[in-house]
């Protein structure tokens, strides 16, 4: 009886274990002799990840290349819930596209989630010398993140800088 209890307590922790482990917002890889977790995230509008710092927080870059509507998510570090931020514009120098210089893109004020201009998680711009564009290089002048500045962070479209 006690080796069925055991082998029972064995099992479930075993069992609570491999959950742990399963993530819908994570790849897991499990290192041989260790139990390591790189990751990448998923973008959960569908676009592209920009990671910043040391996986502080993340921004997706989500682009209508037909109409050049841009939507920007400030996301946590997981990349999962908006975290808003204290700017009302973001700026970044654009490299790779004939005549245009830079983007900027405006806080976007929400009633549902009480988000403000000047408080907001999102950012939307409609950028005539994007449209039909299918890949540049981007670099985010400053975005302050729960107190953190973050300058001069860089990534290429559409694949973004999340790749560790």
């Amino acid at each position: 009886m006690r080796t069925t209890l055991r082998l029972a307590c064995l099992t479930w922790v075993a069992a609570i274990g491999l959950v742990g482990c399963g993530s819908d917002a994570h790849d897991h890889i499990h290192g041989i002799g260790g139990h390591t977790h790189g990751h990448a995230h998923v973008a959960p509008h569908g676009g592209t990840l920009i990671v910043l710092g040391e996986e502080s927080a993340h921004l997706e870059w989500v682009m209508d290349a037909a109409s050049g509507k841009v939507d920007l998510y400030v996301l946590d570090g997981e990349a999962i819930n908006g975290l808003p931020v204290p700017q009302e514009s973001l700026r970044f120098a654009i490299e790779g596209v004939p005549e245009l210089t830079s983007v900027e893109l405006q806080a976007v004020a929400s009633s549902l989630s009480g988000e403000t201009v000047g408080n907001s998680s999102r950012f939307q711009g409609e950028i005539a010398g994007l449209k039909g564009v299918e890949q540049f290089n981007a670099t985010l002048e400053a975005i302050t993140v729960r107190g953190v500045d973050f300058r001069g962070v860089s990534f290429p479209y559409p694949e973004g800088n999340e790749g560790h």
